[in-house]
Order: C-alpha cells, then sequence, then structure tokens
C-alpha cells in the first residue's frame, strides 16, 4: 500500500493509471531521465545525443534485442503509438543492446528492426552501459526489455518492467501492458504542445 501511495504522489494528474504497474522501475518514477552516456550510438545521424537533445518531445524508450519474443511482440504496439502520437510530438527511441554484450553493425540493427517491426529512432547499446544507467542502476531485474515513458520535460512518468508491452503472455503481463499504454494515451493526450 505504501508503494502505490509513493507512486500516486510522484505521479502527475492523470497518471493515476500508472498506479497499477509492479514494483519494478519504482525507484525511477517522477525522477529526470539519467543522462545514457556516450556510449549510446545511435544509428542515424547524429550518431551521440543526449537525452536533452530530445527536450520538449516526449520518449517512449524500449530496450530490446534480436531473438527476443517479448520484442517482436511488442514492436506492434511501439509502431502503433509511433505513428498515432508523432505529430503530438512522440518519439520511441529503441535502444538495441545485443545479447550477449558485442559490438554490431548499425546495418544489422537496422535489418533486426525491419525483421521485427521495430519502430523509431534505433540506437545501439553494445556495452549495455545506457542500459545499466536507465534500468538496471545495479539491480536484479528480471527482464532487458523494459520500457520507460519520458515527459517533455524529461521527468520519468512510467516503467514497464519489461517482457511482454502487449496482449501476449499472462494475465500479469497484460495488466502492466494496459497500465503503461494508458500512462503512453494520458500523456499525449493531456500534454499537448
Amino acid at each position: 500500500m505504501r508503494f502505490l501511495l509513493a507512486l500516486a504522489l510522484v505521479l502527475p494528474a492523470g497518471f493515476a493509471s500508472a498506479a497499477s504497474l509492479d514494483a519494478q522501475g519504482a525507484d525511477l518514477l517522477g525522477k529526470r531521465l539519467p543522462d545514457w552516456g556516450s556510449d549510446l550510438r545511435f544509428v542515424d545521424a547524429p550518431a551521440h545525443r543526449r537525452p536533452a537533445d530530445f527536450r520538449g518531445r516526449a520518449l517512449v524508450i524500449r530496450f530490446w534485442t534480436d531473438g527476443c519474443g517479448f520484442c517482436s511482440a511488442s514492436a506492434p504496439v511501439l509502431d502503433d503509438w509511433a505513428r498515432r502520437y508523432r505529430d503530438r510530438g512522440l518519439v520511441v527511441l529503441a535502444i538495441y543492446h545485443p545479447k550477449p554484450p558485442r559490438a554490431v553493425s548499425d546495418r544489422n540493427v537496422r535489418a533486426y528492426a525491419k525483421r521485427i517491426g521495430m519502430p523509431g529512432t534505433l540506437a545501439v547499446d553494445q556495452r549495455w552501459s545506457a542500459l545499466e544507467r536507465l534500468w538496471l542502476r545495479g539491480e536484479d531485474r528480471p527482464f532487458t526489455s523494459a520500457t520507460l515513458l519520458v515527459d517533455r520535460e524529461g521527468i520519468v512518468r512510467a516503467v514497464h518492467r519489461g517482457g511482454f508491452l502487449s496482449e501476449d503472455g499472462s494475465d500479469e503481463d497484460r495488466r502492466a501492458a494496459r497500465a503503461f499504454e494508458r500512462a503512453v494515451r494520458s500523456l499525449m493526450e493531456n500534454d499537448r504542445d
């Protein structure tokens, strides 16, 4: 109960539906998105960007990898949001992290993304440094395929613990995905330019 109360206090009006997200990532809610560091490489120019470069835009950040069933099942949902909310300032930032961590070419990342329909701005985190800074943070998290919702001011407003961001999976998976989708919808419908 204390967790839900704390979550309600950090979320602005209109984000009450995000309270049904589980405790994974609660430490990020209501805080500024950490800098992801200089190791994150964007597939399209410019190759290096900072979170501040996206200020004024809402971000859905999805960590993904090839061969991940959770990621391929979630790609259509992310694609829908990218198309539906692009004109309202949403950027889907799809951060590829190879398993195991290793060098990977931009050409391969584009091919992986195309194969599963992963939309958005593509970036590569070959050493998992951005994944560590933004999501793992020294915690033993069950998934690396997490998703963060960041508002126009750079504040994390919702966290999906990873796994299915779709109607696939267990009842718990579906509840978490629906809660995250409500948070995206609320942010995009209530936070106009």
